[in-house]
């Protein structure tokens, strides 16, 4: 889950910040420029007030020219002195070279006609007044337009840095925000869907529910709601699993003798049977049947031959080894014994553990022509697997036909397979002293 939320920060968050670094990068770079670009202006805009201030000088200087010029009562000498200082000027202007040149022009063709002092030079002279006059006007009207353009453009340089800057601001602002919502997410929500994913996984896998992990108890109302729901969840499962392993039990379990029943002991045989394969060993097998049981049956009741059949069971569980060997009902009064590791040597000494500790119990059999109390006749095969190629079922059959042989040569006793010969049970005096 955290893998998920992991995937889901990524695929909607970091594209986006990604595309919000390189906009906001590319709006750093063009703010640069302006930032150069206004620096560049404010150089200008201070030449423009440098040109201003001429301007403001010339225009003084120019006017108090033509003012004596005009002025009957002033000399030529006077003029002339006048007009050579303001031509002698040194004026140093990038705004004003052109027009300063034009000035001059002017004034050159103004000193001319004052010399030459005649009819057609007055008249002259008016015209190049009015173009000095026009001339200075327009010098301060564009100055007055520059001036003003050079300010919108510093403004909006201006505005375009602090946006840069502003921009920048909020990028960075918007990526601690990302990963604070990413580690809110992977708390609030990947955290619990993760331990959630967990708690799915084992509910199936123990059989106590207090072995499943912990809930997660959030804030969040929804991720509560979860956590109760699969806690019902839990218990609903747990009730199950354990009504399943009673089912089970019952399955596998002969429900009279408290034995493994037919289906458990066929699975059972084929297993031991492989693993007695592969460790190369011998396995024996034992059946048991309890001799003239029907005979006991008629006699005694049905509810008798339970009984019988359960004391059996119980006098066959003790006689084997405890958690080695594996006792089931076969069917009817039928039993068997599956001893991994056993040779048939070793098998009839546990087959004479069972008729011992079943004669200890001395249940009665009326009309039993073997003798007083009940006796099972056992047949036993032994069969190394790793040297046939023969089926587990093969034991069962070999199992089966000592058992026939001791049914009808006499019975209370016990037949290792080939059957050649019956070894009777344990005298009964002797399972008496024991």
């Amino acid at each position: 889950m955290k893998l998920l939320v992991r995937q889901f920060f990524f695929l909607l968050f970091i594209p986006f910040v990604l595309i919000l670094i390189i906009g906001t990068f590319y709006n750093i770079n063009t703010s640069y420029e302006l930032s150069r670009i206004s620096s560049y202006i404010h150089g200008s805009y201070a030449a423009i007030q440098e040109s201003k201030d001429i301007t403001k000088h010339l225009s003084h200087d120019i006017l108090n020219c033509i003012s004596l010029l005009i002025n009957d009562n002033v000399s030529n000498d006077e003029w002339t002195k006048k007009f050579v200082d303001l031509k002698n000027k040194k004026i140093d202007s990038n705004f004003l070279n052109k027009q300063i040149t034009e000035i001059e022009d002017l004034l050159d063709m103004l000193y001319k006609y004052k010399i030459e002092n005649n009819s057609d030079s007055h008249k002259k002279i008016d015209d190049i007044i009015d173009k000095l006059f026009y001339k200075i006007h327009n010098i301060s009207e564009n100055q007055l337009a520059n001036e003003n353009i050079i300010k919108s453009v510093d403004d909006l340089s201006k505005k375009s840095y602090a946006l840069g800057n502003n921009l920048l601001y909020a990028t960075i602002c918007f990526i601690i925000l990302t990963f604070i919502l990413y580690f809110l997410l992977v708390r609030c929500l990947g955290q619990p869907l993760n331990k959630f994913s967990i708690y799915i996984k084992k509910i199936g896998q123990v059989k106590n529910k207090n072995s499943l992990p912990q809930l997660p108890n959030s804030a969040i109302k929804e991720i509560n709601e979860i956590s109760d729901s699969l806690s019902n969840l839990g218990d609903y499962l747990d009730i199950a699993t354990k009504k399943s392993i009673k089912i089970e039990k019952k399955a596998t379990i002969d429900g009279l003798t408290k034995l493994f029943n037919r289906r458990t002991f066929d699975e059972k045989l084929v297993s031991l049977w492989e693993e007695a394969k592969v460790k190369q060993s011998s396995i024996s097998l034992i059946m048991l049947d309890v001799d003239k049981f029907k005979i006991y049956n008629d006699c005694c009741g049905h509810q008798a031959g339970d009984d019988c059949l359960r004391i059996v069971a119980s006098a066959l569980a003790r006689g084997v080894r405890k958690g080695v060997d594996f006792c089931a009902r076969y069917g009817g009064e039928e039993f068997v014994v599956v001893l991994p590791d056993t040779t048939g040597e070793g098998a009839l000494t546990v087959a004479n553990r069972i008729h011992t500790t079943l004669a200890g119990e001395h249940l009665e059999h009326p009309n039993s022509p073997t003798g007083k109390y009940v006796t099972v006749s056992l047949g036993i095969a032994a069969i190394s697997p790793a040297e046939t190629d023969e089926p587990p079922t093969k034991l069962v059959a070999c199992a089966d036909e000592a058992l026939y042989f001791t049914k009808e040569n006499g019975r209370n006793g016990s037949t290792i397979y080939p059957p050649k010969k019956l070894v009777p049970a344990p005298k009964l005096d002797a399972a008496d002293g024991q």
